[in-house]
């Protein structure tokens, strides 16, 4: 039984490459409503409805990343004096550069297995060693209120393009203080809400999320910063 509170060194990451796949048969897009061209359009995914799906889901409503890479690399780390590895699920990349590598578990894992949560605190230990984000999902929290319904409601009201006078007219009424979605539909000719789904999706704005969409949601200037509340990170 490995002790996974020892010591923990980090020794190499050997990126994923399409000859040499971290995974052999990895990444697969599984038929779910959480694939296809919506989650494809941020990267290469795959998508299982259990998890995966969900996570990939929300991270692009509330997240908005730039890039989204599955299995993208193992990690070799040394802890209890044995040499581990350890694939993580996706590597997300942020507008900022920020990047993070993501593990999404469901809680059958953990009733099964008593000891991952300390595995997964060693692999935070052994990325912090060099200065990465390693981000522990709980499916659990995924599916908390509103969090898939507000996904559902932009993914559903998102169109292709937003003409550009009512882009500029949106930022320019957002400089001035933060709006309700309400009343930037009243203040901005032509605008719809699929107008401003889309420019939050694209990161032109901010819709609150903290809360299910209504004409009262809080809209600020600018994309998201920081990690949802609600997650755990090493």
């Amino acid at each position: 039984m490995i002790d996974w509170t020892d010591e923990v060194f980090f020794i190499a990451i050997e990126p994923s490459t399409p000859e040499m796949p971290a995974r052999p048969g990895w990444p697969k897009l599984s038929p779910s409503r959480f694939s296809g061209e919506y989650l494809r359009a941020i990267g290469s995914v795959y998508a299982d409805e259990i998890n995966e799906g969900p996570f990939l889901h929300i991270e692009r409503a509330y997240m908005r990343p730039v890039a989204v890479t599955p299995q993208p690399e193992t990690l070799y780390y040394q802890v209890a004096g044995r040499i581990r590895r350890y694939i993580p699920d996706f590597l997300i990349e942020e507008v900022d550069g920020r990047a993070s590598r993501v593990e999404v578990k469901g809680v059958a894992a953990f009733l099964h297995q008593e000891w991952l949560p300390a595995k997964l605190a060693a692999i935070g230990r052994a990325y912090s060693q060099v200065g990465l984000l390693y981000r522990v999902i709980m499916a659990t929290n995924l599916r908390k209120y509103p969090y898939l319904e507000n996904a559902d409601i932009l993914r559903a009201g998102r169109i292709a393009s937003v003409p550009g006078i009512i882009r500029s007219n949106v930022s320019d009424l957002l400089s001035l203080r933060a709006k309700t979605l309400g009343e930037i539909l009243n203040h901005v000719p032509a605008c719809s809400r699929e107008h401003l789904y889309a420019l939050h999706l694209d990161r032109d704005l901010s819709i609150d999320l903290d809360c299910l969409i209504t004409d009262q949601s809080i809209v600020r200037v600018g994309s998201t910063s920081g990690l949802p509340f609600w997650e755990s990170h090493q």
